[in-house]
């Protein structure tokens, strides 16, 4: 059987434009895992949907797909556990 490995390289374009998300991105992250920190001294725990739609509308404003700020629901809870 022969297997073949594809390496596809970026466009200059396209990296610059994932770089620019990667700003807004990890800004958007941060406030996510302080707005979790903080309602939960107030015991305030929101749910997946209802902390994505927290964040609705920005995905047109910053010209970003809105799949990007979801990826994975619970990870922010793991992330403080570890604190």
């Amino acid at each position: 059987m022969i297997i073949r490995t594809l390496k596809l390289k970026l466009s200059k374009t396209t990296q610059i434009k994932l770089e620019g998300w990667m700003v807004h991105l990890s800004s958007v992250w941060n406030w996510g895992i302080r707005k979790i920190e903080l309602d939960a001294y107030d015991k305030i725990y929101h749910s997946d949907f209802n902390f994505q739609n927290l964040l609705a509308g920005h995905s047109k404003r910053l010209g970003i797909p809105s799949i990007c700020y979801w990826p994975d629901g619970q990870h922010g809870f793991s992330e403080l556990g570890m604190k």
